[in-house]
């Protein structure tokens, strides 16, 4: 299983700009997440683009991935330093201006789910039990909580906040 990332930190754009163009292409096809965003007329196409560019070219030299199969796994933006600016205002005050940053993040697989995560079926809480303590056979197993993490989170394991 291919996994790569590509990252662009200190982006000048507020990370709520950035999530809306995200949000179109999590999960999608590489590729067709580029065709998508040619036709979107928001700014901060252009560096999401080049990041997730970035990413195919780390798979293809890292990993001799082709650039077909690529997904995108997840993909999300954190807010970056804050940059403070003044602007003069009446009567000799002075009004804060926020110049926001941002870091981009965009995760690529080949598509292979890991047999670990993938074999796991969710159950309705856990397992059914009868009166002698026997599980019964035609329930579903419950998932481990950190298993049902690593499927539902944005943000890849690795880079979860450990406890």
């Amino acid at each position: 299983m291919v996994k790569t990332y590509a990252v662009a930190r200190n982006v000048r754009m507020s990370s709520r700009k950035v999530k809306l163009v995200l949000d179109m292409i999590r999960g999608k096809n590489a590729l067709q997440a580029l065709d998508i965003l040619r036709f979107v007329n928001k700014g901060a196409v252009a560096p999401v683009v080049k990041v997730i560019q970035s990413a195919l070219a780390n798979a293809a030299h890292n990993h001799k991935a082709t650039r077909e199969q690529m997904i995108i796994a997840s993909c999300y933006a954190d807010m970056g330093p804050t940059i403070h600016r003044f602007s003069p205002k009446a009567m000799g005050r002075a009004g804060a201006i926020r110049k926001r940053t941002c870091h981009i993040w965009v995760f690529l697989t080949d598509g292979k789910i890991e047999s670990r995560i993938s074999n796991l079926e969710f159950g309705k809480g856990k397992d059914k039990k009868d009166k002698k303590g026997d599980v019964k056979k035609n329930e579903k197993p419950a998932v481990d909580k950190v298993a049902k993490k690593l499927l539902v989170s944005k943000k890849p394991a690795f880079l979860a906040k450990k406890k």
